[in-house]
């Protein structure tokens, strides 16, 4: 049985899939998010990740990397 792809945020302006990932991710969690990325990569779609790390610093993060598919704000 197939599992749907869900991404927490979509941008359609650039077709972006855009996660958010805690810090602290259990060993099944991990494991997920690496398989989600395989997914992403294998689809050729564009995807963006966001970790609780990023949130003081968001809007570089998420304006560099929306940049790098050429979606302007």
């Amino acid at each position: 049985m197939e599992q749907a792809l869900v991404a927490d945020f979509y941008v359609p302006a650039g077709s972006v899939y855009i996660d958010c990932w805690d810090d602290n991710l259990s060993a099944s969690e991990i494991s997920a998010r690496l398989a989600k990325r395989e997914v992403y990569r294998d689809l050729s779609l564009r995807h963006l990740e966001i970790n609780t790390g990023d949130e003081e610093r968001l809007d570089e993060v998420l304006g560099r990397g929306l940049l790098g598919f050429g979606v302007r704000a």
